[in-house]
């Protein structure tokens, strides 16, 4: 484990990623690296709101071989006790290269980041609409798509980049973004949700000049949704679940993206639904009959997809979410986890066999709410990345599972404090990887941040 504070580093703008920051002498030096952006002079991170995110101002032309540094991020000493984390490699997010106008602070932020499962690739989905392709080891930004680019195609090859008549609203901003569970090298496959209704699934192999290439898009069915926040696959790969501001949930078959099944709000065979817009989504790692949502209505559902409704509820007075992702269920299917978006909340531990809160701890280290968690991949999910909007914005926590007469369920969980640092920006996603005790990290300001556990 890390046993010291996030070391910031010089950071200078380049056409191509570089690796800044020499590694520190721990005993067992965690690999952290850093996929950045900064945003435009004088143009704020911004503050969420309920689409996720507020927005900077436009700034105009640039020169664009003009270098520039960038501040380093505070440090943070240790709280209560627990270590802190490493960064030391940084990559600068393409906008570095446009070379006529630069994007609003707005356009930056990063809504989705996802490890392949091979551990490989990150997949990041944008506000401008961008889909990028990383490569973790290298660092290198494989490739690049637009999901509503109407540009001049030899303009874009040039990388070349303007939108002087678009604002962020016209923006089809990628919102949602999942690998198929399992599949790795020349058979990943990566789902993709947009604010405008839009379902794709991208094959993408990375072999040579063939990184990415779509296999199929649903906007038809998927666009009466209105905006679509969230998408997961179930675990065998036969559907794909999406949702957003439609209140329900909707059943795409994974093999070609056809609709099979709307679940939710409007159907009076429901008993249990949503009453406001789903932006969490995710699908249970140990059955495909299982996934979970969290909506502005500040609760989160279980539902059995094989049924069709909603077969648990999870509530309280304590449990606010308004943005990002909140909730995830371990990977043996024993708990969920939940984060509270106020100041001074709380990441609670919830029993998925309807026993209520099984263990919570306070986040007042942090002065912002809370905006995504996720478990770790191994079998009993023993860590949480959580992010938040302030300082400290990326949390590990670990629970200890210990048997307990007492609790209903006969075990209880005890959560503790295992890492912390902090970024320039509000954290809106997080990713555990699948192979390594390594996390993604999401910001407001374009910033991917893997740190290691």
């Amino acid at each position: 484990s890390a046993s010291h504070i996030l070391k910031p580093t010089r950071t200078v703008s380049r056409p191509t990623p570089v690796a800044t920051g020499p590694d520190s002498g721990s005993d067992s030096p965690a690999k952290v690296v850093r996929i950045a952006s900064r945003s435009p002079p004088g143009s704020p991170p911004g503050k969420p709101d309920g689409s996720r995110g507020g927005y900077g101002s436009p700034v105009g032309a640039r020169s664009p071989t003009s270098l520039s540094t960038r501040p380093a991020p505070s440090t943070l000493a240790p709280v209560g006790g627990a270590p802190g984390l490493k960064m030391v490699r940084e990559f600068l997010h393409p906008s570095k290269t446009w070379q006529v106008r630069e994007p609003t602070g707005g356009h930056l932020q990063t809504f989705d980041a996802r490890w392949s499962p091979d551990d490989e690739l990150i997949a990041a989905g944008y506000v401008d609409g961008g889909l990028r392709l990383f490569d973790v080891n290298s660092g290198k930004l494989l490739h690049s798509l637009y999901v509503d680019d109407s540009e001049d195609a030899e303009m874009l090859q040039r990388q070349i980049k303007y939108r002087p008549k678009m604002t962020v609203i016209s923006l089809s901003t990628v919102t949602g973004l999942r690998w198929l569970p399992g599949k790795k090298g020349r058979d990943r496959r990566l789902a993709m949700c947009d604010s405008k209704g839009n379902v794709r699934s991208y094959a993408v192999p990375v072999v040579g000049k063939d990184m990415m290439n779509v296999q199929w898009q649903e906007g038809g069915e998927a666009t009466d949704f209105g905006a679509l926040q969230c998408l997961d696959w179930t675990v065998d790969g036969s559907n794909v679940i999406v949702a957003g501001s439609a209140r329900k949930l909707l059943v795409l078959d994974a093999s070609d993206g056809r609709p099979v099944t709307r679940i939710g709000h409007d159907d009076p065979s429901v008993k249990m639904s949503h009453s406001n817009r789903i932006f969490g989504l995710r699908c249970a790692s140990h059955t495909p009959a299982i996934a979970i949502t969290a909506a502005m209505d500040n609760s989160v559902m279980m539902w059995d997809l094989r049924a069709g409704e909603a077969v648990r509820a999870f509530s309280g007075p304590g449990l606010v979410m308004s943005s990002g992702d909140p909730v995830d269920i371990s990977q043996n299917g024993d708990a969920l986890v939940t984060v509270t978006h106020t100041i001074g909340g709380e990441v609670a531990l919830w029993d998925a066999g309807g026993s209520g809160v099984m263990a919570s701890m306070n986040l007042s280290m942090c002065p912002g709410g809370a905006t995504c968690v996720q478990f770790s991949k191994d079998y009993v999910s023993t860590e949480m990345v959580i992010g938040t909007e302030g300082d400290p914005s990326c949390v590990f926590v670990r629970r200890t599972d210990k048997l307990d007469t007492t609790a209903p369920s006969g075990r209880s969980w005890d959560l503790s404090l295992a890492g912390h640092t902090s970024v320039l920006a509000p954290i809106w996603c997080a990713d555990f990887a699948h192979l390594s005790r390594r996390a993604v990290a999401g910001s407001a300001n374009g910033t991917l941040t893997i740190y290691s556990v």
